[in-house]
């Protein structure tokens, strides 16, 4: 066989293609890749769900003490001690079976005589647990 006959198989043999080695790096990289962005977006979602929970309930919170502001003074709903409201859906409708709950508590006294601080909670269940969002007033 002649050395120039030799050189043509030898580039034969160098152009085969991938070994199986490499193929398998090449897919346990790419598996790795694809994992790593399924993480981050599952991830993603649940920062995203927990912060419209949080905005949800900010809302609700200053709703309720809006209408609590708007009653007067001697109203029921502002005797000194805790209160319960109603439960709210995920949109903020008032809802019986509702994720959000709405509670508030009248303190006379504090921080000036002849004053009530009203202090509204929002509580919610996720999967991580109950959260709280809570607004505080002082109302003459």
């Amino acid at each position: 066989m002649s050395t120039a006959a030799a050189c043509r198989d030898q580039r034969r043999q160098r152009r085969r293609g991938f070994g199986l080695i490499e193929v398998m790096i090449s897919a346990s990289m790419l598996v790795l890749g694809l994992a790593g962005i399924l993480s981050f977006a599952a991830q993603t979602s649940v920062t995203s769900a927990h912060q419209r929970h949080i905005t949800i309930a900010a809302h609700l919170a200053d709703m309720q003490l809006e209408k609590l502001l708007l009653l007067a003074p001697d109203h029921a709903r502002l005797t000194v001690g805790p209160h319960s409201g109603l439960a709210y859906n995920d949109i903020g409708v008032a809802d019986v079976a509702g994720r959000f709950s709405a509670s508030w508590d009248v303190v006379t006294g504090t921080p000036l005589l002849n004053t009530r601080t009203i202090v509204v909670t929002i509580s919610w269940t996720d999967a991580t647990g109950v959260r709280t969002t809570t607004l505080k007033t002082v109302r003459t």
